[in-house]
């Protein structure tokens, strides 16, 4: 009996091991999607874009002229404006973002695109967690009812496409991902599905809140990833 138990020890201490191992290596589950996949992938990120998009029915010079307060209360000094498309560059923590503001007629009111992004080689993950955090707290303030929208471009440094398309459906399975649906395009994959991470949209009658692309330029292969989903050509 005491050898019985000492066994049932020993088989359980070993199958943890082995799952902490598995979840190590692919990211712990039910963790933010963007820091799993990069960490499990060799790839240089080289472009965080961030999205906030709310109704209002104040006038476009009072939508602006509280965006850019906004900005300049959480992140810096806005300047170089462009009135005509409302394009800024934001100084911030010692690096330059581009920002854009779209203000499109809709209904009785407003629809209002906020768009902050950085563009260089080697960005660090901290960087998209920063640009979310502070355009929630720029924007927080205007509208309780904001959809968020995120977009992450990396150059994939080491790996085949097939490769890295089976790392991100690894992940997506680990954190128990719904409606995945994967089509095979020209130049690569696309891949869509629910994780319950994002605000969500509704295609072809499915949940879905996180999207992502493996693909092949003449500059490289890269891997581009968006939520609820990539609102770019690839």
């Amino acid at each position: 009996m005491k050898l019985y138990s000492k066994l049932l020890i020993v088989v359980m201490f070993t199958l943890s091991i082995l799952i902490i191992r598995d979840k190590t290596f692919y990211g712990k589950s039910e963790e933010d999607m963007f820091s799993g996949i990069l960490n499990s992938v060799n790839a240089s990120t080289e472009e965080y874009v961030v999205e906030g998009r709310f109704y209002s029915q104040e006038s476009k010079e009072n939508i602006y002229e509280t965006i850019t307060t906004n900005i300049e209360k959480a992140m810096g000094q806005v300047y170089q404006e462009v009135n005509k498309d409302l394009s800024f560059k934001i100084d911030y923590n010692h690096e330059e973002y581009d920002g854009r503001i779209s203000i499109g007629d809709y209904g009785k009111g407003y629809d209002v695109v906020l768009r902050i992004s950085i563009c260089k080689p080697n960005l660090d993950i901290d960087e998209e967690k920063t640009i979310e955090k502070k355009i929630k707290e720029i924007l927080s303030p205007i509208s309780s009812k904001v959809e968020y929208s995120l977009y992450v471009k990396s150059k994939i440094l080491n790996g085949t496409i097939d490769e890295t398309r089976d790392v991100i459906l690894k992940q997506l399975y680990l954190n128990k991902a719904q409606n995945i649906d994967e089509v095979e395009i020209s130049n690569g994959y696309s891949i869509i599905s629910n994780t319950n991470l994002y605000d969500k949209e509704i295609i072809l009658g499915e949940e879905i809140d996180f999207n992502c692309a493996i693909v092949r330029y003449s500059s490289g292969c890269y891997l581009i990833m968006g939520t609820p989903v990539i609102r770019i050509t690839y």
